[in-house]
């Protein structure tokens, strides 16, 4: 089964490429749960891309313009976690607060961690100590 996606600019990571974490969801989604994904180049944005999905196991995301290239590769996968211990919300927003992503950052308008990225576009997400 082969099905058109576009990934849109707004879920960029590094400028002119798609988030890694969003286009590896989009693949795990279309496995229907839990996957191994594997980046094998950058990721367009704004134009159609072939998501493959082979034996329900495995997807492979490939450029509409050339199907040989493939973009990303994924196959279910079973995760199993151990929770990590729980810290409280006045815990995290000083570990936000002190996040190296606010000095230097290499891609500061990403979706996921980008500190150019206003609330509500994008996830602002500051993981720090």
């Amino acid at each position: 089964m082969v099905t058109t996606v576009i990934i849109p600019s707004r879920f960029s990571g590094p400028p002119n490429s798609g988030n890694g974490g969003y286009t590896c969801g989009l693949i795990s989604n279309a496995l229907g749960g839990p996957a191994e994904v594997t980046l094998r180049k950058p990721i367009p944005i704004d134009r159609a891309l072939q998501l493959h999905l082979l034996h329900d196991t495995t997807a492979a995301l490939k450029d509409a313009k050339d199907a040989d290239e493939t973009i990303a590769e994924g196959k279910r996968f079973e995760l199993k976690l151990e929770p990590a211990l729980p810290v409280t919300f006045t815990q995290a927003e000083e570990a936000a607060r002190l996040s190296p992503a606010f000095k230097d950052h290499p891609f500061p308008t990403c979706f996921v961690c980008g500190p150019l990225r206003g609330a509500g576009d994008g996830l602002r997400i500051f993981p720090g100590r």
